[in-house]
């Protein structure tokens, strides 16, 4: 509960969303699809979304009906976005070379390497593991690295809508009624 309204982050996939509880109609609206890490309200009560690139602000009476669009947002960038330095960004360039050397040795090592240059070259990982010029082998040591520096929200610690209705109301289960009366 946020300033006195209820949001739910839900993540599973394509359906990932957030959703506002309206409490004059008493059910969950649905305010924007994946792609965020965060959201909630400001003292204004503004809605604020949290990506890794951007913080997105919407004014409450300012968002569109339907699905929030980037585009309908006020975007300010993140000033603390780590950034790679033209040296660091030739040595991943070698690097993810090397992850397609014939010697498993010389893979393994520049695996390593990667790992080793941790958080800031995630956007470069991102932008690389989707390359048509990657052989499998660079395009799983890429995701693995990706998987190492950024872990995703595991599926069983992100919100459900069933366990958050439990919560509001505590009466909701998931066993069985009785069968009968003896």
């Amino acid at each position: 509960m946020i300033h006195g309204r209820r949001m739910l982050v839900h993540w599973e996939g394509k359906d990932s969303g957030i959703y506002e509880y309206d409490q004059e109609s008493g059910r969950w609206e649905y305010l924007l699809n994946g792609g965020y890490n965060e959201a909630g309200y400001d003292a204004a009560g503004r809605v604020i979304i949290l990506t890794q690139y951007a913080v997105l602000v919407y004014d409450r009476g300012n968002i569109p009906p339907g699905r929030i669009t980037t585009s309908s947002a006020t975007t300010t960038p993140v000033v603390s976005a780590p950034i790679v330095s033209d040296e660091s960004a030739r040595q991943f360039a070698q690097l993810v070379k090397e992850l397609d050397a014939d010697k498993y040795a010389q893979r393994e090592d520049a695996t390593k390497k990667l790992i080793a240059m941790g958080k800031p070259i995630i956007p470069l990982l991102r932008e690389q593991v989707t390359a048509s010029t990657n052989s499998l082998e660079v395009t799983e040591r890429l995701t693995f690295i990706l998987g190492k520096l950024a872990p995703p929200i595991p599926t069983a610690a992100a919100p459900r809508p069933v366990s958050l209705l439990r919560r509001m109301h505590p009466s909701l289960t998931t066993r069985p009624a009785a069968a009968g009366n003896g």
